[in-house]
């Protein structure tokens, strides 16, 4: 079982974390190792799967539908504008690789463990965030797993900048951007939530409590955009204990997840002359926890980067703009933002407007109805992706382009019933033990 838990969350690194390796071309990353066979795999495999779904083949041709929807507003914006500027512009070749690497990932997992469903795959995903943290850790207590990791892998200049800017105050993060970093770990703190709602075979509920903590603790030592993340969650296990009037296993993941963090607290204090001693430590948990810290201090929940963050909301000035952009992402360079701003409602109007702001979070919503039936799961999970949007621009694809891709391999060839719909379900209480 440990073996199989291995690999299986290599395969995940490989594909969420896409990072250039020091002895292949710069171009190439570590997802091209799951898009390449997964081309291959989906021209054997695709059609047959397709054909026998009736879920995924009706939810699924819409979100490609948004998509080239959304492309074209990309197009209009680029031509009317006469330039043709940044990430955008080649999105479909990244959406091809990302569910090419997809169809690969969940393929290889389908042999792994003989069948893979939803829960399976976001327990994994969850199980190597935590991995990824623990290599964060690593890297900040013992110089030498920094240097190591950072030799294999091929940095770019704005990611050695923002290491170097950040080396005393956060841990560093490996294939992915701090921001990126805090949404995903915020995603996989939700799902954890959705996922202890029950009782299933492979997850401990005792287990539960350890890793929210873990995940919110080391996810904001990384980014603060942690905590969206847990306040969400908190907001999701409220519309659920309001919902279940009381029932005895609700009541007792809330005593798990207080309890928690309460183990989080006592921990701080019972370490607070060794943490006071190490100044790269404390530096690290004051800038995490700063806004609490502020909040028991000043009676505000402000930080550093909250109080620039609303000088950086800046609008277009011309009607032109407000609709179709000005197919701008990047400023002068690759350290600073077009219109010096990071904020991403502003940087996608600034990109392809209003229009194709409204087609870009259509796509995502679409693609949230593959993975998800049950109506609250995915309400949730946009909320958090539309929340992220107010400090940068966030994504769903490279997570949730996976768990679309479940479908194919688990929904048999007769007509969706209610307890096919169960399978996608993630409160689906056929499945308790």
């Amino acid at each position: 079982m440990l073996i199989k838990y291995l690999i299986s969350i290599a395969l995940m690194f490989v594909y969420l974390f896409s990072v250039n390796v020091t002895f292949l071309p710069s171009l190439i990353s570590t997802r091209w190792f799951l898009a390449l066979p997964g081309a291959f795999l989906m021209l054997i495999y695709y059609k047959s799967l397709y054909k026998r779904t009736i879920h995924y083949k009706k939810t699924m041709n819409s979100f490609w539908k948004s998509l080239w929807l959304f492309y074209f507003t990309v197009l209009c914006s680029s031509i009317l504008n006469g330039r043709f500027d940044g990430f955008y512009s080649s999105y479909p070749i990244t959406i091809l690789l990302i569910t090419t690497a997809s169809f690969c990932l969940i393929y290889l997992l389908n042999k792994i463990w003989k069948g893979v469903d939803l829960r399976r795959y976001f327990w994994l995903l969850v199980l190597t965030c935590v991995g990824h943290q623990l290599l964060s850790i690593a890297m900040f207590f013992f110089p030498v797993v920094n240097d190591v990791v950072f030799s294999i892998i091929q940095q770019s200049a704005l990611e050695e900048r923002a290491n170097e800017l950040t080396i005393l105050n956060r841990f560093h993060t490996v294939g992915i951007a701090y921001f990126g970093a805090g949404a995903l770990y915020s995603y996989c703190i939700l799902l954890t939530v959705i996922l202890s709602q029950h009782n299933y075979k492979f997850i401990k509920r005792w287990v539960i409590p350890i890793i929210l903590v873990f995940l919110f603790a080391v996810g904001s030592a990384v980014s603060r955009t942690t905590m969206m993340g847990l306040i969400v969650a908190l907001m999701y296990l409220g519309s659920v204990i309001w919902q279940s009037k009381g029932s005895q296993r609700i009541i007792k993941l809330v005593k798990y997840v207080f309890g928690g963090a309460f183990v989080l607290l006592l921990t701080f204090i019972l370490f607070n002359k060794y943490i006071a001693d190490n100044f790269l430590l404390e530096s690290v948990i004051e800038h995490a926890f700063e806004g609490i810290c502020n909040l028991f201090n000043d009676g505000k929940f402000t930080t550093s980067s909250s109080e620039k963050m609303f000088d950086a909301y800046i609008w277009p000035d011309n009607l032109l703009t407000w609709l179709i952009g000005d197919a701008k992402l990047k400023g002068i360079d690759e350290f600073s933002y077009y219109m010096f701003t990071d904020i991403g409602w502003c940087r996608l109007i600034f990109d392809f407007g209003l229009i194709g702001t409204i087609a870009f979070i259509f796509m995502q919503w679409k693609l949230l109805k593959v993975v998800f039936v049950q109506k609250i799961n995915y309400l949730i999970v946009f909320v958090l992706f539309l929340s992220f949007q107010f400090k940068g621009i966030s994504e769903l694809i490279v997570y949730f382009m996976p768990a679309a891709m479940v479908w194919l391999f688990k929904e048999p060839n007769i007509e969706l019933s209610n307890e096919q719909s169960k399978l996608a379900n993630l409160s689906n209480r056929s499945e308790e033990h």
